[in-house]
């Protein structure tokens, strides 16, 4: 081989080593420079678990009902209205405790946990969590779809159930807004409650409506709302539903000056509003 083709062979092995290091460092800074997908806001806990403890309550033991003192012919101080609102409450609160333990301890439990963004494109949140002394594990998917972040809840129980879909849901993109549909049980997988949520995170406040949803139930479309504002006089609020006496029970008080007021046209047999005062006492309304 002469001094020529030498060279020649030489520069055509530099530049391909050119080209292959050009390749090798473009790549390399591309993957470096690339933004990472990020995973979606998880949904507040606001969004899923209605505060049914926010109405002001008293260490005292509050009657239900007016007193009325012969002796003196009029009626006691009572707590009837801030009464008959914590006890309407409070038969919410009952009924959907027991019931929502399970889908709402794994709510809770993995809203804390860090993401991991799995091949199908879908991004899940878990963690195992314990009632009862039984473990649980909870598995939350999250994707963005073109309505918005698309939500699935599967439980698990120790020895007993697997990956059951407990319920579903949609949020907007900010997470400010948005649904869930959940299912009763393992054992009766049927839709039984429907939840609507909004939520400012700058401000803190909000609302979430629980709707029943059970096909062919009584008492479907009933429901309980509550609402947080910053509103005056009154910045906070319970509407109740009773679908089967079609009765809408409105409650609204002061956050932290605890005086509020009730309205119940079955109850109190008119459309006025019954107030109470600071100290949960009836009182005449402004």
């Amino acid at each position: 081989m002469n001094c020529f083709q030498g060279k020649k062979s030489l520069s055509i092995v530099l530049v391909v080593s050119i080209a292959l290091f050009s390749i090798l460092f473009n790549c390399a800074k591309d993957e470096s420079t690339a933004p990472k997908e990020e995973a979606p806001p998880a949904p507040p806990k606001a969004s899923f678990v209605m505060d049914l403890s926010a109405l002001p309550d008293t260490s005292s033991s509050a009657p239900f009902q007016k007193v009325y003192d012969p002796t003196e012919n009029q009626n006691t101080f009572t707590y009837a209205n801030w009464g008959w609102s914590a006890l309407n409450v409070a038969f919410w609160n009952a009924a959907l405790t027991l019931t929502l333990i399970v889908p709402v301890a794994a709510f809770n439990a993995t809203i804390q946990a860090t993401p991991e963004l799995q091949e199908d494109g879908r991004w899940l949140w878990t963690k195992t969590f314990t009632i009862g002394g039984v473990l649980h594990t909870a598995k939350l998917y999250g994707k963005t779809g073109t309505d918005g972040i698309e939500w699935e809840m599967y439980i698990s129980k120790n020895n007993d159930y697997q990956d059951f879909k407990w319920y579903t849901g949609l949020s907007n993109l900010p997470v400010t807004e948005g649904n869930w549909t959940l299912y009763k049980s393992p054992d009766d997988p049927v839709e039984f409650l429907g939840i609507e949520w909004h939520h400012n995170w700058q401000q803190d406040t909000g609302d979430i409506q629980y709707t029943n949803i059970v096909p062919g139930d009584p008492e479907n479309g009933g429901y309980i709302y509550y609402e947080k504002t910053n509103d005056t006089p009154f910045n906070a609020g319970y509407d109740i539903y009773n679908k089967g006496m079609d009765n809408l029970t409105e409650m609204e008080w002061d956050r932290t000056a605890r005086d509020g007021r009730v309205r119940d046209p079955l109850h109190f047999g008119d459309s006025d509003w019954h107030c109470w005062d600071m100290d949960l006492m009836d009182t005449v309304c402004p």
